[in-house]
């Protein structure tokens, strides 16, 4: 990967972020009321300028003092705000907020009066600089937009209620008067949304597009680990499918890295990866997957996570296509995982066993 490579992928980020902060502040701009899920916040700024009449944010329980970690993020940790610096900061005038535990959705939704029409965005990334300023010095994560048609919308609206009164939960409430939405004690059935929590229905409708796809598997990730379902799906697939991973390069996946390559998979590194797509048979009938969730226990079992399915014959899907063409060529080739006999020895012994030369092998 040569440095121009480099500059490519971080220009290529760089736009993005301009454009998806462009398109979020002319379909949510000046709302009479919004309502913006994710995992935490960095950055106010955007926030302000958007002006809602009603402003909603669905953050994870995020407060250094109560949280039990605070995963990597394409911002560092000292940016992310906590639950007293929320309280006196954006809930002293701009927002409403909730915060719950292992909340990792990302979406955006307008719309809820009785007379309105909701309308909703996926977007992979959060309110911070990585996403959504062009001119954060420490460069841009590589995010994903997807614009609901009106029936995902009017599920996320739905599913956003139940949010609303989902338990246990943080408020910060100081203008109860526009509590506008009256919360779901039930989560509603989706025919279109895909969730992780409570009914598991991304999960399986990953590995229902493993196993359907019939030439070949694309995704990109932020993080991923070995210890789900969907993973040893993915990694038997690579026997008899084409299977390519475009992965945020860092050492927290090489073991994932590893496993998938040695079975077969292509894999580049893309810094800074954060988006979460599924792509399958691209060749012939592209379906694909756009969620929020990482190949995580937490992103597949355990986290609040919203996906939905795109067909090949979806006017968005040419959208998924570029994302990982517009990427692949410039992006990393990872080492070759080290073979399963490339480990420590601790005797002369074990180490004629490992290792063959002529003429024999001295130590000196």
């Amino acid at each position: 990967m040569t440095s121009a490579h480099v500059e490519f992928l971080r220009l290529l980020a760089q736009g993005e972020a301009h454009r998806h902060r462009a398109r979020l502040a002319a379909l949510f701009q000046g709302a009479s009321d919004c309502v913006i899920g994710g995992f935490r916040l960095a950055d106010e700024t955007f926030v302000k300028e958007l002006s809602t009449q009603t402003l909603y944010l669905l953050l994870a329980e995020n407060d250094p003092a109560r949280a039990g970690r605070l995963p990597a993020s394409p911002d560092a940790k000292n940016q992310i705000r906590s639950l007293a610096q929320l309280r006196d900061g954006l809930a002293e005038r701009q927002a409403m907020i909730r915060t719950l535990p292992n909340h990792h959705a990302k979406y955006w939704c307008k719309g809820f009066d009785d007379d309105a029409t909701p309308l909703g965005v996926l977007f992979s990334g959060d309110l911070t600089p990585s996403s959504l300023d062009p001119e954060d010095p420490a460069g841009n994560s590589h995010e994903f937009l997807l614009e609901l048609d009106a029936a995902e919308s009017a599920e996320l609206a739905k599913y956003i209620r139940w949010m609303m009164g989902n338990r246990p939960a943080t408020d910060i409430l100081p203008r109860k008067d526009l509590y506008h939405a009256g919360g779901l004690a039930k989560c509603p059935r989706f025919d279109h949304l895909l969730l992780t929590q409570p009914s598991k229905t991304l999960a399986q409708a990953i590995l229902d597009l493993i196993k359907g796809a019939e030439r070949s598997i694309v995704l990109s990730m932020w993080a991923m680990s070995v210890d789900t379902a969907v993973f040893t799906a993915l990694k038997q697939a690579t026997s008899h499918k084409r299977v390519l991973l475009l992965i945020h390069d860092d050492s927290a996946n090489r073991t994932a890295i590893d496993e998938l390559q040695s079975a077969g998979a292509e894999v580049r590194l893309c810094p800074k990866m954060h988006a979460k797509l599924w792509l399958a048979d691209r060749e012939h009938r592209p379906h694909a997957i756009v969620s929020s969730a990482n190949l995580l226990r937490d992103g597949m079992e355990a986290g609040y996570e919203l996906g939905v399915r795109l067909d090949g014959d979806d006017a968005r899907m040419p959208a998924v296509l570029n994302f990982f063409d517009s990427r692949w060529e410039f992006a990393i080739k990872p080492t070759p995982p080290r073979p399963s006999s490339a480990r420590a020895v601790t005797s002369l012994g074990e180490l004629s066993k490992v290792v063959r030369v002529e003429p024999p092998l001295r130590i000196f």
